[in-house]
């Protein structure tokens, strides 16, 4: 259990949970709202030698929350949300996080902002998720600063910008955000935003897979075959070409004839068809000790033909990842 804020004990640290909880119920008892939010976070996971309550964490939050409490209706908004220990709200839900955000709460300020992106309690709008998203990154929220740079990305709420796409894909991948590391390196591999380097997508591709993204395995594969041989070649048998390659795994991509694994095609298919399904999330503690785990979908990007000078090129179709979750 974290230490107590502000307050240096003289006493020896507590050497096991039960002891830890006992003298955290104490500040409890005296109505600190520090502890009851504590506390309440406890009984909401099951942790720290309780066992798991959503009603008794909703008790405890409600006090904190009476207080003042941001931490508190941050963890009290996630109850109401997911319908936990209280009756579904997302409205309640919605004005909690309200009040949070009021007070400068940068976890609220960031879960508005998914409330308006998915239209969960409010009118969707990715105008306000973008406004309310741009606060929350200038308050260092580093997932934020990857969902910002996705509305860049897709303009939505916002005008286009690969420019800020980048910008925000940057902060966030140099702040461990594994998802913003994947999306950066195709920017670079397909120079949008950015000028051509497969030596950069290269590096952000392969600090993705050290993060644990498998996706990005395949992806630095693909980036060898392609800086290695020829996107196609043939051979001739009398007078008519044939691909060198008759794998029945592998098929060419319509706009830039490479080829393609076709169990991939099919999994960005299925995809893109779920792309509006809104998953559920998973909570973080009130002093957010505690990282939420952010699920993903994988969509294909629409193709985007870039100007230079006199020429157009099309690139090639690079996959994005989307929060598809939100985090409470």
């Amino acid at each position: 259990m974290p230490s107590i804020p502000g307050h240096q004990c003289r006493k020896p640290s507590p050497e096991n949970d039960e002891e830890d909880i006992r003298r955290l119920r104490e500040w409890v008892e005296k109505g600190e709202a520090w502890a009851q939010c504590m506390m309440g976070t406890s009984y909401r996971d099951g942790t720290d030698g309780l066992k798991q309550s959503y009603v008794m964490a909703r008790l405890l939050f409600k006090k904190a929350v009476a207080q003042g409490d941001p931490a508190a209706m941050y963890d009290l908004a996630f109850l109401y949300a997911e319908g936990k220990g209280v009756v579904q709200s997302f409205e309640k839900a919605v004005e909690l996080y309200t009040t949070a955000v009021e007070q400068g709460h940068a976890g609220a300020t960031y879960n508005l902002a998914n409330m308006y992106r998915g239209g969960r309690g409010v009118v969707q709008s990715f105008k306000k998720a973008a406004e309310f998203y741009t606060m929350a990154a200038e308050q260092g929220h580093v997932t934020t600063m990857y969902n910002l740079a996705t509305l860049y990305d897709e303009g939505e709420g916002l005008d286009q910008s690969d420019g800020k796409a980048i910008q925000y894909y940057t902060m966030a991948a140099e702040l461990g955000q594994v998802n913003a590391m994947f999306n950066l390196a195709p920017m670079y591999k397909n120079g949008q935003g950015v000028p051509q380097s497969n030596n950069t997508a290269r590096e952000w591709f392969t600090k993705a897979r050290d993060a644990g993204d498998k996706e990005a395995i395949e992806e630095l594969r693909e980036l060898d075959a392609q800086e290695g041989q020829p996107a196609a070649t043939t051979t001739t048998t009398g007078t008519t070409p044939t691909s060198a390659s008759s794998s029945p795994s592998l098929i060419c991509c319509s706009s830039c004839n490479t080829p393609q694994p076709v169990d991939r095609h099919l999994k960005n298919a299925w995809a893109a068809a779920r792309c509006n399904i809104l998953q559920q999330g998973v909570s973080t503690s009130a002093l957010e000790s505690r990282r939420a785990q952010t699920r993903v979908q994988t969509i294909e990007k629409k193709e985007r033909t870039h100007t230079k000078g006199s020429s157009s090129r099309q690139t090639k179709q690079i996959k994005i990842k989307l929060p598809a979750t939100f985090n409470f």
